[in-house]
């Protein structure tokens, strides 16, 4: 990432927490076309929102791969 979570904006940060939720969200079996639809309006809002988003979906690939690690986590069941 190009710049530390400690040197973001408050902004910034609201931006990257409201970007996680909607990845959530969007991956939910019970997703509607109204949540698409209010996703599209949020991201069209603030190119802060775009570049949060982006910016989230690289953690969140990262983090996937995680799981295919040949490791075990104490206390998980996998």
């Amino acid at each position: 990432m190009e710049t530390a979570v400690t040197s973001l904006t408050p902004e910034q940060h609201r931006a990257l927490d409201q970007a996680a939720a909607w990845i959530a969200r969007l991956r939910a079996d019970d997703v509607s076309a109204a949540d698409r639809e209010e996703f599209a309006c949020w991201l069209s809002e603030d190119a802060g929102n775009a570049a949060a988003f982006d910016r989230m979906l690289v953690l969140w690939e990262d983090l996937a791969v995680l799981h295919a690690l040949p490791i075990g986590i104490p206390g998980s069941t996998d």
